[in-house]
């Protein structure tokens, strides 16, 4: 049996592309020149040399160029080569159509401003445009005038109008929670009746004090904060500086009533001593004519009593027309019950009253009786009741005498208790108890 032999085949391109490793002794035959190479088993296509054929006769002559062959598939990118020398620029070509712009950057810091140019001519006025309408938006509503009174304002980007904020033009009034008939040329309604419901108030410039506070409460303050001036006070006034009067009351430039940083009060014209502290001083006043005061305790007034002598008079509530206590300046006297002082200074003077009938627990009552018509006297009544009377015995006690347990007579110089008879007469005279 005849056996046919075939050689590896295949084209240069390929063999070059491919680069396969021959087996040790496999021949490998280039189909489009003649030539071929023997592998040894190790050495990849490229790496083989080739086999001599025989020896190369001469060159023949050129043949005719041949048809050009298909392209042959791409070979493998070798490496990039280094970078040559830039050459020189050549000539500007022909500029191509722009490119797509683009996605926008950073914005970069905005530079400082240019120095303002010259300002041209104004431009000739330009034809005056259509009237808009004449309409305002009230939330979403278009509307030509609101609500007689009210007060338009912005809300969340539209015109508003509530009825608690309302304008009387004819009275020229303003309304704040009222509604629409304000009494006032402001008058502004609480929220409600309580401490935290503030119906008016002022601060200063600063935001860190209240001027003035009006609570629902209908307290006001005035200087001070509703914490300074706790519960319960209608009208609180806060001392406003080492040379101020916190509170006064004029009439005709003259101060009626004040109060001071020192807490001295003054009613009526008149002066307070610059070291006065937490004092009351009185202006002269007039008595009252009638003294009957109904559910009083009665009426204190300053009197003139003389050239530069002053004094105060508390009338009392009974029709009789007695001042309770009267006082002048100079003389420094006290009158109770009464107004006449007579002569003398530093003096309290007491007038008849009414015994009294009731005993006091740990005190006495002292007070002012006759012992007979024309002769009143100092009369003490004791915690138990008894009555002490001191006054002058100007009149001997008729039908008094002496009888000594012994029968003997008395002599002035007996003693008893350690005294003798004529030391206690003696004693009872300087007491002015006996003339």
């Amino acid at each position: 049996m005849a056996f046919r032999v075939q050689i590896r085949r295949d084209t240069l391109l390929n063999w070059t592309t491919n680069d396969p490793i021959l087996l040790d002794g496999e021949f490998g035959y280039e189909t489009d020149t003649g030539r071929y190479k023997i592998g040894n088993g190790v050495d990849v296509w490229s790496d083989l040399i080739y086999s001599l054929v025989g020896v190369t006769g001469p060159t023949g002559g050129t043949g005719g160029t041949g048809a050009t062959g298909t392209t042959g598939s791409q070979g493998i990118q070798g490496p990039t080569g280094a970078t040559g020398s830039t050459g020189s620029q050549g000539s500007q070509g022909t500029q191509g159509p722009t490119g797509p712009t683009g996605s926008q950057g950073i914005q970069g810091p905005t530079g400082s401003n240019g120095s303002q140019g010259i300002q041209g001519p104004t431009g000739p006025t330009g034809n005056t445009g259509t009237t808009g309408p004449s309409e305002i938006t009230v939330g979403s509503t278009a509307i030509s005038s609101g609500i007689n009174g009210r007060v338009f304002f912005q809300s969340s980007g539209v015109i508003s109008q509530d009825q608690s904020f309302y304008w009387d033009n004819t009275n020229k009034r303003l309304s704040i929670g009222q509604g629409s008939s304000p009494i006032g040329a402001l008058d502004v309604r609480a929220q409600g009746a309580l401490s935290t419901d503030i119906a008016f108030r002022v601060r200063n410039s600063a935001d860190a004090a209240n001027i003035m506070t009006v609570l629902g409460t209908s307290d006001v303050y005035i200087g001070a904060t509703i914490t300074q001036a706790g519960q319960g006070h209608l009208f609180n006034i806060r001392n406003a500086g080492s040379t101020s009067i916190p509170f006064a009351y004029f009439d005709n430039n003259s101060y009626n009533f004040d109060v001071d940083r020192f807490c001295n009060i003054k009613l009526g014209f008149g002066l307070i001593a610059a070291n006065s502290t937490q004092s009351l001083a009185l202006g002269l006043g007039t008595l009252p004519s009638s003294r009957n005061f109904q559910q009083t305790i009665g009426i204190l007034t300053a009197i003139s009593q003389g050239t530069n002598d002053s004094g105060f008079a508390m009338s009392g509530a009974d029709t009789a027309g007695n001042n309770a206590i009267y006082t002048n300046y100079y003389g420094r006297n006290i009158v109770l019950g009464g107004t006449t002082q007579g002569t003398g200074t530093r003096k309290v003077v007491i007038n008849n009253g009414t015994a009294p009938t009731t005993n006091l627990t740990d005190a006495f009552q002292a007070y002012s009786a006759d012992i007979v018509a024309g002769n009143a006297s100092p009369h003490f009544r004791t915690e138990n009741g008894s009555t002490i009377k001191l006054y002058q015995e100007t009149t001997g006690i008729t039908g008094a005498s002496y009888s000594s347990v012994g029968g003997s007579s008395v002599s002035s110089n007996d003693t008893f208790g350690g005294y003798t008879i004529g030391q206690v007469v003696a004693a009872l005279k300087a007491q002015g108890l006996l003339a």
